[in-house]
């Protein structure tokens, strides 16, 4: 989570850093710094998100930094909702 964090943040809090984030069929992918191949799994978006939020309630955050936060996770990564079948 915390190579997440970082990318969200656009930093880096450990080595290799993530430099691509993909999401696809509930899927998230991500890619390493110096890595060529094709992204990796790393998790489902639906863990990926529940952690996010777990997280940014646990910071204790303004209502403009929970904000912001939330814009940063959309911007990088993306809110997506289920896929609803019929």
């Amino acid at each position: 989570m915390a190579a997440v964090v970082a990318f969200v943040l656009d930093t880096t809090f450990i080595e290799p850093p993530i430099m691509e984030i993909k999401v696809e069929s509930g899927v998230v992918f991500a890619r390493a710094q110096g890595q060529l191949a094709p992204k990796r799994p790393i998790c489902q978006y639906a863990d990926l998100l529940h952690s996010w939020l777990s997280l940014v309630a646990a910071a204790d955050l303004t209502g403009n930094e929970f904000m912001e936060a939330h814009a940063l996770f959309a911007g990088r990564i993306g809110f997506f909702a289920p896929e609803v079948t019929t």
